[in-house]
């Protein structure tokens, strides 16, 4: 099941792909237990979140409920924005299972 259908960029389009794995979904589960413990941060090379794998990252984990803030270049901090791209196939969200976007 395609989660971001309209992706055009051939790289999050792939990563958008391998989102839909089981690999993916124990990945953000062992993410998640790390959350529970401190903060966590995840860098890339990449400045501009709209081509950057990250903004697909911190979708998932903001339709899980978990708080996402980007560190910007100056220092600053910003509230990470739900992609108008993403969105829940589930009312009853079950992580484990996925079923998100």
């Amino acid at each position: 099941m395609k989660i971001y259908v309209l992706i055009s960029l051939s790289y999050l389009r792939a990563y958008a792909d391998y989102m839909e794995t089981e690999k993916f979904r124990r990945a953000i589960l062992q993410l998640e237990h790390l959350l529970g413990l401190s903060p966590v941060a995840s860098i890339a090379k990449a400045t501009d979140l709209k081509t950057c794998q990250r903004s697909l990252m911190a979708d998932y984990l903001l339709l899980c409920g978990t708080e996402v803030m980007h560190i910007l270049a100056d220092g600053g901090v910003q509230a990470h924005q739900l992609n108008p791209l993403a969105r829940s196939l589930s009312e009853n969200r079950n992580r484990s299972e996925g079923k998100l976007f």
